[in-house]
């Protein structure tokens, strides 16, 4: 009797202890697992998401400035323009005037048509924790920046578009989102403009996604990338990790470093690391467009090692391709356009290709 009352007592103890662990371990697990949850229900949606996102003019916010005469008319700034875009007034910008360098360009909703040259401009990061001071509406600047440093040819519209790329949940570092978004666009110009020479524009990720597009085999089946003629790109990258590098190298002390790629791979889902990257597909790359590369030295975000492993990449290929270390040691990333040796570099390159055009 006395045994099993032991055995009871003993019983009942174990058992107490094992309900206090239980509740204990809830109290613990249950605030981290509905964290967990969502966040396990955010990344799902967020791969799903550019999946079935189905591009349109309207959902990509596609814009076109296109040269225009003088006019007396009230014209907006740059950024007015973004600032219209942001707070979802796109329809309001349609027959509006925006004034650079005093030339006069008339911004439209949309593609171009019967254009004879076109530049299209695939924008940089612009989300969360960037350095746009408009956030998901700085493609127009970029766009604008291109003509103030008179880099765009004379009687040329540029065209820009404001994806929903650079948000924490879709961002994709130039993949395939992003890659689908750019291919709507310039299937769209070509629809609009079949005979017109495009020249592609990208600022950082913007040209990573076009150096991926233009090596993507789901996309180089139907004859499109003969009516581009050249790709310069500002600053770019082969993909997330070199760029991660940089930041860490130049952000963030020795001891955190090892932790930039995993805030990374944890603040954007949508990016997959360790693919190929254009390193690697060079050679796949279209022989007939013309490439110029151009990059910072001192750039602290956009690595400046890898943009040269990139156009090394390019010439073992056998590409035409050029190259322009900027030479304003001052200049921030993003800010590589005014760089005077840049401009010159560019201005030549797309002034060969048009006079070859002309011959």
């Amino acid at each position: 009797m006395k045994n099993w009352l032991k055995i009871s007592l003993l019983s009942l103890a174990f058992l107490g202890h094992a309900m206090h662990a239980m509740i204990t371990t809830a109290a613990i697990a249950v605030p981290f697992a509905i964290p967990a949850a969502k966040l396990y229900s955010y990344y799902h949606a967020a791969i799903n998401f550019g999946k079935s996102f189905q591009p349109t003019l309207d959902n990509l916010k596609v814009f076109t400035l296109s040269p225009a005469t003088a006019t007396d008319r009230k014209t907006l700034t740059p950024f007015e323009m973004c600032k219209a875009i942001q707070e979802g007034r796109r329809q309001e910008l349609e027959g509006q005037y925006i004034k650079v360098n005093d030339k006069h360009y008339l911004l439209s909703l949309g593609i171009p048509k019967n254009a004879a040259n076109i530049v299209v401009h695939s924008a940089g990061y612009d989300g969360p924790a960037g350095n746009a001071k408009l956030k998901h509406a700085w493609a127009g600047i970029e766009a604008t920046n291109l003509l103030k440093n008179n880099l765009i040819p004379d009687n040329t519209p540029v065209v820009f578009y404001q994806a929903p790329v650079n948000y924490f949940s879709t961002f994709s570092f130039g993949g395939e989102f992003a890659q689908k978004c750019l291919n709507f666009v310039v299937e769209q110009n070509i629809e609009n403009n079949p005979s017109a020479s495009i020249a592609l524009s990208g600022d950082c990720v913007g040209a990573t996604g076009v150096f991926n597009w233009l090596t993507n085999q789901n996309y180089t089946h139907d004859g499109k990338f003969k009516n581009i003629k050249a790709f310069f790109a500002e600053s770019p990258s082969s993909s997330f990790a070199p760029f991660a590098d940089n930041v860490a190298q130049n952000h963030v002390p020795c001891g955190l470093r090892w932790t930039i790629p995993l805030i990374f791979k944890a603040a954007f889902p949508n990016c997959k690391w360790e693919q190929p990257t254009i390193l690697d597909k060079a050679s796949a790359l279209p022989d007939h467009i013309q490439y110029h590369i151009g990059y910072m030295p001192t750039d602290k975000a956009a690595n400046p090692r890898d943009a040269q492993a990139i156009a090394n990449a390019l010439q073992n290929a056998g590409k035409k391709i050029e190259v322009c270390s900027a030479t304003d040691s001052s200049l921030s990333h993003g800010k590589l356009g005014l760089d005077a040796g840049y401009q010159q570099s560019v201005r030549t390159f797309l002034d060969k290709i048009a006079q070859a055009q002309q011959a």
